[in-house]
């Protein structure tokens, strides 16, 4: 037997194997179908449903534990039949309600706190992954809050409303190496990430503008040019795809060397694009 709690801060599923973590409330739902696609990739359509079907009549079945349960790649057409395309979901009731009836659920949610009705629901006897999305979106929709898909990270998060942007996760260009750099060089949040990786390249868009301008080897025009385009590029879709095509251009050969700190320059150099 499982327990889906859902606390203000926090999601988890208790059961007699342990407890599996969902993450924080907020990411809870995107986190849990983080998992999903990484665990049944592809495109989701009747065909889709119909290979996964003769897979388990043919005893090729590509059902996998998750979070103690037996979990069918089919689950992908519920979830995407939720998602619909959309980056904004409005949680009504109404739906949730259609998705119970829809689904055959019979969990019912119950007050974590006999004290405190604001401390979060229990849904007790939790028996598959789509009744921990029900209830994951039954909270939601009680509390009025919004799903998002972060215009970085694209996971999605819930927010009380839609001008939020960006998700509080880790951005998934910590770490990652571009061109020989690091793309992003500390952890930090989605929303200080995009912050941060804008004002490197605004430094190494300067850094080669000043050696091409004093060097005469460079065609500063096109690389204005170009540096305009991808920033016009990122301030629309600040997605990972996008920062790391940047990067890409601005550490390619037939860019100069960036300089290292220590290394002597001359002041004329440095100022000639602080303009």
């Amino acid at each position: 037997m499982s327990d889906l709690v859902i606390e203000k801060e926090r999601a988890f599923i208790r059961s007699m194997d342990g407890v599996f973590k969902l993450g924080t409330t907020k990411n809870a739902f995107g986190n849990v179908v983080e998992m999903l696609e990484g665990d049944f990739p592809g495109e989701y359509t009747a065909q889709f449903a119909a290979t996964a079907v003769l897979n388990e009549l043919n005893g090729k079945s590509s059902a996998k534990d998750i979070f103690g349960f037996h979990t069918s790649p089919t689950i992908m057409l519920t979830v995407n039949r939720i998602i619909d395309g959309r980056d904004q979901i409005a949680i009504d009731l109404k739906d949730v309600e259609r998705l119970r009836i829809e689904q055959r659920i019979s969990i019912a949610p119950q007050p974590v706190s006999r004290i405190s009705s604001d401390a979060g629901l229990i849904f007790e006897d939790v028996h598959s992954v789509i009744e921990v999305v029900y209830g994951l979106l039954y909270f939601y929709a009680i509390n009025d809050w919004k799903l998002c898909r972060c215009t970085h990270c694209r996971r999605w998060f819930a927010a009380k409303t839609f001008r939020e942007k960006y998700c509080n996760r880790i951005s998934p260009c910590y770490g990652m190496i571009v061109s020989g750099k690091k793309l992003l060089g500390q952890p930090e949040p989605c929303f200080q990430a995009v912050k941060t990786m804008k004002i490197k390249f605004t430094d190494r868009r300067k850094c080669i503008y000043n050696n091409w301008y004093v060097n005469f080897n460079g065609d500063t025009d096109t690389l204005l040019e170009r540096c305009a385009a991808f920033f016009d590029t990122i301030k629309k879709e600040p997605s990972v795809e996008n920062f790391v095509a940047f990067q890409k251009y601005l550490y390619s050969d037939e860019m100069p060397r960036q300089e290292r700190p220590n290394r002597k320059s001359n002041s004329f150099t440095r100022g000639l694009l602080e303009r």
